[in-house]
């Protein structure tokens, strides 16, 4: 007498020396829809089927493939294990992703930040025409009368005199230095590599973040951009400035040896890598129909403007940019 085979293991008649029944019990619950296709199937597919069938013939186990594991998201180990998302899921502001490896993260002076910036440095590192953009392009994208917040500031925040703004909060690593700022109504010490969060500083209490040639001293970008989304009101201002200048020790490894397309690449990962900002985007000049057109007077004012700091800035906005709104609104 032959066994009683189930339903879902038995095999068509049609297929002669397949008609065995499986001998694996555990088939019939792992594949339960399983049949041989037919003779006039791909040849590829019936040579798989002949192969699960033997093996069953054969008293073997019928293993079904096995499926890769999706791919786990890569863990933050050492210094990295700081760069955590800090919103609720699907809010804004939570870190998607790190940008930097631990590699890229280190900085040839491992010594205290602290103790380094502890001396007043009572001057600017770039030269007028540099922070005189700077200017400009604050003018342009700081409304009058918004809230600013100025990041690793110093004893200038290079605001436009022409404007009054609601308050000006500078931070900064020298007490000193801030002290001295007249553009700002109060100020606080933090170290931002030590502690990338900003508890002082209420969510949603600033129209613009500034931050003039010292994001390449940053070791978590990540953690302070989050930070930045947080005090930013909806539609606020986030902008960095930055040049070639740097204390080369300080700059973290991703920066230190970059080129300025590469560095301006690295700035707008870096808000890329922050959920709720716009798309970023960068300028090299804030007056470009100022430029020459002629192409000899082109060439001589680009000789000239390569004489002194190259001039680079990434901005973007939380949530939306007001000018996509007040478009809509006249539309």
């Amino acid at each position: 007498g032959s066994a009683a085979v189930p339903r879902a293991c038995a095999l068509p008649a049609a297929q002669g020396p397949f008609t065995r029944a499986c001998r694996a019990p555990d088939l019939a619950c792992r594949a339960p829809d399983l049949t041989l296709p037919s003779l006039r199937q791909a040849s590829v597919g019936r040579q798989k089927m002949e192969r699960t069938a033997a093996l069953c013939g054969r008293g073997g186990r019928c293993r079904q493939p096995r499926r890769r594991p999706a791919p786990r998201a890569r863990r933050l180990r050492g210094a990295q294990c700081r760069v955590r998302p800090r919103c609720a899921a699907g809010g804004g502001g939570a870190i998607l992703r790190e940008v930097l490896s631990r590699e890229e993260r280190t900085k040839l002076d491992v010594g205290d930040d602290r103790q380094f910036y502890s001396f007043p440095r009572l001057v600017t590192h770039v030269d007028d025409a540099f922070l005189e953009r700077v200017t400009k392009l604050y003018d342009r994208l700081i409304p009058e009368g918004g809230d600013v917040l100025d990041l690793q500031s110093s004893h200038v925040s290079h605001l436009p005199s022409s404007k009054r703004y609601g308050r000006v909060l500078a931070h900064g690593m020298n007490a000193q230095e801030l002290a001295r700022n007249k553009q700002a109504d109060s100020f606080f010490v933090r170290d931002l590599n030590a502690e990338p969060q900003l508890p002082a500083v209420q969510e949603g209490s600033f129209d613009a973040v500034v931050d003039c040639v010292s994001i390449q001293y940053l070791q978590y970008p990540e953690q302070v951009l989050s930070e930045i989304y947080r005090v930013l009101r909806p539609g606020g201002v986030a902008v960095f400035t930055f040049s070639n200048r740097q204390f080369y020790s300080k700059a973290i490894g991703a920066w230190r040896d970059g080129t300025g397309y590469s560095r301006v690449q690295l700035v707008k990962q870096y808000f890329g890598a922050v959920d709720g900002f716009t798309p970023a985007v960068a300028f090299t000049e804030i007056e470009p129909e100022k430029v020459p057109r002629n192409p000899l007077q082109k060439l001589l004012w680009a000789f000239t403007r390569a004489q002194g700091d190259p001039f680079y800035a990434v901005c973007a906005y939380k949530d939306f940019r007001p000018e996509d709104v007040q478009r809509w609104k006249d539309e």
